[in-house]
């Protein structure tokens, strides 16, 4: 599934995806990346897998599809 990061908590390593007009809990722990620090930034588009948890829609397997900025391409897909 296609969405974009609405708020990002980098501090907290936590945010949240819309897509289809849902809102999808995001934990830095479900993003694929090979950087030890994972990050996202708002309004980023990415592609992830939904689930349904008991706290309610969660995003995982959270892929970044496009660089809003060079640090944060470089650090998620490279």
């Amino acid at each position: 599934m296609k969405g974009k990061v609405k708020l990002w908590n980098v501090r907290r390593g936590w945010g949240f995806i819309v897509a289809e007009g849902v809102q999808y809990f995001a934990h830095h722990s479900g993003i694929k990346s090979n950087q030890s620090y994972k990050l996202l930034v708002d309004n980023q588009t990415v592609e992830f897998d939904p689930v349904n948890t008991e706290k309610g829609p969660k995003a995982v397997n959270i892929r970044p599809t496009d660089c809003v900025s060079e640090e944060v391409c470089h650090e998620n897909i490279n």
